[in-house]
């Protein structure tokens, strides 16, 4: 079998994209040529050219269509509205006039009563007229009960408005009832009315108080009738005595219904409709308002377009209410006109609503027609489509079958090497990285063979270093185990049962080795308790041969002392500073291009009195809890870190552990623990856990393990942790 040398590229003559791009174009011309030649020379000309002239046509007719029918329709809006808000206008003038007439009358008559004092026969409203529509009737508040004097003169007086009461109403059929209310509590009303609630007090309604308030004329919306509960509209005015002190209020009442009929008669499309607004943008009538009755005292619910979420019609109202006369186009489920023109004698405003489609109508009427004949005129085209498509399918059959002959030749001459480079990517695949793909076809499929035999050799080298490095790694984990297992021996593995006292530690490594450790041990007299805790800088084995090294220091320094100061029952622990100056000055001579220091806290304890004399080297400070959970003390600095320069000073310290108080000593890692968030574990939650009332030590420093893991739960542990506790017993 030939092979390509290493550094011979592939040969390249014709790509297989030139290739395959060379034949679909020349099927595709000819496909074209084809088509071309029976749709652009038999039918597309023409057919478009028909189609266009319809289009013309039927667009040109139906927007002259649709511009004439608005031009018409706008004038004609607009004049309706302002010719119906004039005959509602002098309507409801009228009515003005009228109640303007009684007030007038009631006017007179209070400010000058002398002349009218002569007795009439006046109906109460618990008695029923003959006919009810020509005699009056009088109540008063509260109803039903007895006249005082004051009232009693209110009733003859106003007896004298009963034949002009029944003068308007006979001149006006469209009025409902006539009345007068007196502050005195009087009132009287045309036609004859049923008994009234009992609480009915018109001085309380609102054409009542309007007209006290403004001191002229006016209209109200609608409101319940008191006896019918039809909504009405009250046309009032006030009257005053001789000292222009409110006497009361005249009134006329229209019916909603009444005033519909009588103001928005005039005769519009019935897609169209009219309505009335107070000066507020309030609907005063509209064709689709409720005329239901309701209770007397109950609000009638009227919309307000002014405060339209339409925005368009909103700002068309704020022209009516304006007082403004026109014509303008807003939204509402299709575009709709809306002319408008103001009444100013109730100064309301009418409109009137048209949608545009309905003005349109004839235009679209149009449009349908034409647009039938356009569709006529596509079925003629279409059915000549049908024949010419009929002879491309013809044509499209021979050229699919040449295509496809061509296709077979093609892909035996193209597929060939792809099956080739297909079952040896296979025979790769399973494993056989000695395979060789032999394919030879000058294009870009010999250059991805040479690539995949390229990569077969790469991948075997790759697969040999693998193995390589594998080995080493594992070595390198075995030995890293070992000193696992080297480091934790070194640590005391019992703790000392001391009367009166209780000791834990706990020391959990962030990788294989770890840079912290602790010791303790018992003096040869029995009575002194040697302890150290100390971490130093950086992780792995380096910083563990280190600690290592100071642990060892540490326990023969402290037994040559202690051997040495015999028969000195304080020397061991006066010389503890010198003890620490010896382990510094001897690690920063013989360890200084190691560039390792250690922060150190190792202190001797006096088992019968509980004294405490300590060095902290750079360590973070130990607490002393009392038994009641308080932090007594916190054992500070005494000295630099161990091993950073030789010749340092350091001082010790001294302090009793008294019954109850538990000494609690720890490395960094602990406070600086943090969780997913980049969130400390803290010194103040270390504080928060030491208070707690443990049941022994070793309770306590497994509360703290367990939290700790909470905290960091989801991370791997930054740092090593370590902790020493000891605590005298009470």
């Amino acid at each position: 079998m030939s092979r390509h040398p290493e550094n011979e590229l592939p040969r390249m003559r014709l790509s297989i994209k030139t290739k395959l791009l060379s034949t679909l174009l020349a099927m595709c011309i000819v496909l074209l040529l084809f088509s071309a030649y029976s749709t652009f020379n038999n039918m597309t000309i023409i057919g478009n050219f028909m189609l266009q002239k319809y289009t013309a046509l039927k667009d040109y007719a139906v927007d002259s269509s649709i511009h004439a029918l608005r031009r018409q329709a706008e004038s004609d809006l607009l004049r309706t509205a302002r010719d119906q808000a004039s005959l509602s206008n002098s309507y409801l003038e009228k009515v003005e006039a009228e109640t303007k007439i009684i007030a007038t009358y009631a006017d007179a008559i209070w400010k000058n009563p002398e002349p009218f004092r002569a007795p009439r026969r006046s109906f109460s409203m618990q008695e029923v007229p003959e006919d009810i529509q020509k005699s009056s009737v009088y109540y008063t508040i509260p109803l039903n009960t007895a006249p005082d004097e004051l009232q009693q003169r209110d009733i003859l007086l106003s007896r004298y408005l009963e034949e002009l009461f029944f003068a308007v109403r006979q001149d006006n059929p469209n009025l409902g009832s006539v009345f007068i209310v007196l502050e005195s509590g009087v009132g009287r009303v045309l036609p004859w009315v049923p008994d009234a609630p009992a609480d009915y007090d018109p001085r309380k309604r609102p054409w009542y108080s309007r007209a006290a308030s403004t001191g002229r004329l006016g209209w109200i919306a609608p409101y319940p009738d008191i006896t019918t509960g039809v909504p009405t509209v009250t046309c009032s005015q006030p009257i005053y005595d001789q000292q222009q002190k409110l006497v009361g209020v005249v009134g006329l009442d229209l019916t909603l219904g009444t005033l519909i009929e009588g103001v928005l008669t005039q005769h519009i499309d019935s897609d169209g409709c009219m309505f009335l607004l107070d000066a507020g943008g309030g609907v005063i009538a509209h064709p689709k308002i409720s005329l239901n009755s309701r209770h007397w005292d109950e609000n009638i619910e009227r919309e307000n377009f002014l405060h339209n979420s339409n925005d368009s019609l909103s700002r068309i109202v704020t022209k009516m209410v304006q007082g403004s006369s026109g014509i303008d186009i807003f939204n509402d489920e299709g575009d709709k006109y809306l002319a408008y023109a103001p009444l100013p004698a109730p100064n309301w405003s009418l409109g009137v609503i048209m949608p545009v489609a309905s003005i349109i109508k004839p235009a679209v009427s149009i449009e349908t027609q034409i647009n039938a004949e356009s569709r006529k005129t596509e079925q003629d085209i279409e059915d000549q489509r049908v024949e010419v498509r009929s002879l491309m399918i013809i044509i499209f059959t021979v050229m699919l079958a040449a295509v496809t002959g061509l296709a077979f030749l093609l892909s035996r001459r193209i597929t060939k090497p792809i099956l080739a480079l297909h079952e040896g990517v296979i025979t790769i695949g399973n494993g056989d990285l000695d395979h060789y793909i032999d394919v030879k076809t000058g294009d870009e499929l010999e250059g991805l063979a040479y690539a995949f035999n390229a990569m077969t050799g790469d991948l075997k080298r790759y697969i040999q270093n693998m193995r390589e490095t594998t080995a080493a790694r594992k070595k390198i984990e075995t030995e890293l185990e070992i000193c696992s297992q080297i480091q934790t021996s070194l640590l005391p593995k019992t703790f000392p049962e001391l009367s009166g006292w209780e000791i834990h530690a706990c020391f959990f490594p962030a990788r294989h080795v770890a840079g912290d450790f602790y010791d303790l041990f018992l003096h040869e007299d029995g009575e002194k308790l040697f302890f150290v805790i100390a971490d130093v800088c950086d992780k792995g084995v380096g910083p563990a041969m280190f600690a290592a090294i100071i642990r060892t220091l540490f326990r023969v320094f402290s037994l040559s002392d202690a051997s040495g100061a015999a028969g000195n029952a304080d020397a061991c622990n006066m010389e503890m500073n010198v003890l620490i100056e010896k382990i510094n000055d001897y690690i920063a001579e013989n360890q200084a291009e190691t560039g390792f220091f250690a922060t150190v806290f190792a202190g001797v304890l006096d088992l019968s009195s509980g004294l405490l004399k300590y060095v902290n080297c750079g360590h973070n400070p130990p607490y002393i809890i009392d038994g009641g959970g308080c932090i007594r003390d916190s054992l500070r600095l005494t000295g630099p870190v161990l091993g950073a320069m030789a010749g340092m000073t350091y001082k010790f310290r001294e302090v009793v552990l008294l019954p109850g108080d538990t000494l609690f000593t720890y490395t960094d890692g602990l406070p600086e623990a943090h969780n997913i968030n980049k969130e400390l574990f803290s010194d103040e939650r270390v504080k928060e856990i030491i208070r707690q009332p443990a049941v022994s030590v070793k309770s306590l420093v497994d509360r703290i393990v367990v939290d700790v893991n909470e905290h960091m739960k989801g991370i791997e542990q930054f740092d090593d942790i370590t902790m020493l506790v000891i605590r005298r017993k009470s």
